[in-house]
Order: structure tokens, then sequence, then C-alpha cells
């Protein structure tokens, strides 16, 4: 009723030497954490089926689909095979992807800060200096406001300081909260 499971080829390997390297790979120091992540591993299988498709195997067995919006290409790459996209989806949910580039500033992270920020104006008004109580200030208030309006990642560097400034209203009734625009 079924085909017959083997025996393979000689030298098949269904794309575990690939495998292999990646799980090597994974017990390897990270950047930031003991060993790396799923993305810093899977370059490994980038590895694996470049070095096929730019053998004289795998370049002479490449077939390309081309239409105006994409293009798709059939290669005989073990790295891409079905046992070896099952394999790297189960290596991706129990490594996982640990993204800390847009971690968020705790608010006990955001105290601490204040508290630096404070010392250090505390400093520049003893010392005289306006030049940098207003660096203290800038760099103070882009924490605050990175920190009270979620900004994160390529948002932050967007925020005009000088412009800023022009947009703060503060109200002297004590009923009304005061809002500001944060020009990005």
């Amino acid at each position: 009723m079924f085909p017959p499971h083997g025996p393979f080829d000689r030298g098949y390997d269904s794309g575990i030497w690939m495998a292999i390297g990646l799980l090597w790979e994974t017990r390897q120091a990270g950047a930031h954490e003991e060993t790396k992540k799923f993305s810093g591993c899977q370059t490994v299988r980038a590895l694996n089926t470049n070095m096929h498709n730019g053998s004289a195997a795998g370049a002479s067995k490449n077939i390309v689909w081309r239409s105006e919006k994409a293009w798709f290409v059939a290669t005989t790459a073990l790295s891409d095979s079905e046992w070896a996209c099952h394999f790297l989806a189960g290596c991706k949910s129990r490594l996982g992807e640990r993204v800390k580039r847009d971690a968020a500033i705790t608010i006990r992270q955001m105290l601490a800060l204040q508290d630096l920020f404070s010392e250090e104006y505390e400093v520049a008004l003893e010392n005289g200096d306006d030049a940098e109580r207003r660096e203290v200030c800038e760099i103070a208030c882009f924490f605050l406001l990175t920190f009270c309006c979620s900004l994160r990642g390529f948002e932050i560097p967007k925020i005009v300081l000088h412009l800023l400034r022009t947009k703060i209203q503060w109200e002297d009734n004590a009923d009304t909260v005061a809002h500001m625009a944060v020009p990005l």
C-alpha cells in the first residue's frame, strides 16, 4: 500500500549535515546571551543553501520561475528539503526569538535615570555651567519622552527637540491636564 522507505542512496543525508551544523551553532556563545538565538543560527542554513547552489551539481539543477511581482526557485539543496524545513520550525519553537533591541525601559530604571539626571543638574547648577545644565535637561527630556510616549527603536532619534520647546504649552489652571505634541 505504501512505497518502501529505503534504502536511501549512498551519501544521502536529507539535510542532516545542515541540522548538525545548526545544532552545533546553537551551543556557541551569543552576543548578549549564553547561547545564540535562532536567527543567529540560521546562517548555517543559508551557508549550506548557497554552497549547494554555487556548486556544479546545484547550479545545473535549479529551476527559476519569474513573474511580474515575484520569482520562485526550485532547488535540490538539502537544506531546503521538507525534512529540513520541519527541523528548522522545531528549532525555532524550541530556541525562540528573544528580541532585546526594542525592550521597554521599566519604571524602576526610569526613576533611577531621573535621580541620576537630578544629581547631574544640581552639580551643573552649583558650578554655574549653563551649557552643562542644558545638555542634562535635553538628555533627561529625551528619556522622559521616550518613556512616557512609549517610543522605541527607530522612533526615538526622530524626536526634534528644538521644535518640542515651541510645542510645550503649560496651562495654569489646575483642573486641566497639560498636553503637548511630540514632533517626529
